[in-house]
C-alpha cells in the first residue's frame, strides 16, 4: 500500500515539474498559435478514432457481405472502405504535420525564450535540466574519468 502512495507521489511530483517547465509556454506571446495547433490536433486524433470506428463497422458489412455471396454489395463495400482508407490518410498524415508544427514551435521556444524562463532562472542545485554539456560528457564519458 505504501509503494502505490510512494508512486502516486513520484507520479504528482514530476508532471508538477513538467508542468512548471511547460506552463511558461502556453502563456507565452505566441500561445494562441499553440493552443490552435493544440485543439487541431486533439480534433484529428479524435477523427482518427472515429475513423477507426467506422472501419470496425466496415469489416462487420464487408464480411457479411462476403458470407451473403453479394457481389454488388462487395463492390459497395470496397468503395465504402476506398473513400475511408482515403480520409483516413489524411487526417493521419495532416494531425501528424501539424503535430509536428507544435513540436518545432515548442522546441524553438524553450531554445529561444524557455531557456531564459527555465533554466537561467533556476537555482543550480534544482534545475530541472542538467547543462547540455553535462548530459553529453555523461553519455560518452564513464564516471570515474570525470
Amino acid at each position: 500500500m505504501q509503494n502505490a502512495s510512494v508512486q502516486h507521489a513520484s507520479a504528482r511530483r514530476a508532471f508538477g515539474e513538467g508542468w512548471a517547465l511547460a506552463r511558461p509556454f502556453w502563456r507565452a506571446a505566441g500561445e494562441r498559435r499553440a493552443w490552435l495547433l493544440l485543439a487541431a490536433v486533439v480534433a484529428l486524433t479524435l477523427g482518427t478514432v472515429w475513423i477507426n470506428v467506422r472501419f470496425s463497422v466496415w469489416n462487420n458489412r464487408f464480411y457479411d457481405t462476403l458470407q451473403n455471396h453479394d457481389l454488388p454489395g462487395f463492390w459497395h463495400q470496397l468503395g465504402v472502405f476506398c473513400m475511408l482508407a482515403a480520409v483516413f490518410i489524411v487526417v493521419a498524415v495532416y494531425r501528424q504535420y501539424l503535430q509536428q508544427l507544435l513540436f518545432m514551435q515548442w522546441r524553438t521556444w524553450l531554445t529561444t525564450d524557455g531557456e531564459k524562463e527555465v533554466v537561467l532562472d533556476s537555482e543550480p542545485e534544482s534545475m530541472f535540466w542538467p547543462r547540455i554539456d553535462d548530459m553529453v560528457l555523461g553519455w560518452f564519458v564513464p564516471e570515474h574519468l570525470l
